[in-house]
């Protein structure tokens, strides 16, 4: 009964280890690589329709033919008032051909915000609260490099298009010279209270 007993605690010690150090590492995850859902969950204020994410189109100059976006996983702070102003994301390009972040040579991307989710099964554009653009020229004050290659961090205030719901869609959109543009798969962000 005893030897029972001290295999017992030795396999529960050996498992609440684990969760130590499991769980930090799941939070640092989910804080560095966002969250990106082209689903969205229910709650009020659903936008009444998005974008088609049209993430491959083959004609993207400079080789993009998918946007990927990823965003901290709620909005954030940037002034010393309190309460949500803003939110972060982080866009990468890529091709069929090299799946890491291209560098954008032409075009521009843009950062759509929604007020409020999407609701699911609708593909006709609805317009957004607020857009931001990033000419090709411009983009070398954004790039950063990490494992997945070349991408764009963004941190972006709202200022008068302030979100009326809890929470915000975002969207990035690569528009080529030519040919249609390439959107991402849409990423819910949480907009906390003050």
């Amino acid at each position: 009964m005893r030897h029972a007993l001290r295999v017992w605690k030795s396999g529960l010690r050996t498992v609440i280890l684990g969760l130590r150090a499991f769980v930090p590492t799941l939070i640092c995850c989910l804080c560095v690589a966002g969250c990106s859902s082209s689903k969205s969950g229910g709650g009020s204020g659903a936008v009444d329709s998005a974008p088609a994410p049209s993430r491959s189109s083959g004609r993207g100059s400079g080789g993009i033919e998918e946007v990927h976006l990823f965003g901290i996983p709620v909005a954030m702070n940037f002034d010393r008032t309190v309460g949500p102003d803003g939110f972060v994301v982080r866009v990468f390009g890529s091709s069929h051909a090299r799946a890491k972040g291209l560098p954008v040579r032409s075009g521009m991307i843009e950062i759509l915000m929604y007020d409020g989710t999407f609701r699911e099964g609708t593909q006709t554009a609805s317009k957004p609260t607020k857009v931001w653009s990033f000419p090709a020229s411009k983009l070398s004050d954004y790039s950063t490099e990490s494992s997945l290659g070349l991408g764009y961090q963004f941190a972006l205030k709202w200022e008068t298009s302030k979100p009326t719901q809890n929470r915000i869609t975002v969207v990035a959109r690569y528009v080529p010279p030519t040919g249609p543009p390439i959107y991402s798969v849409p990423s819910v962000i949480p907009v906390p209270s003050k």
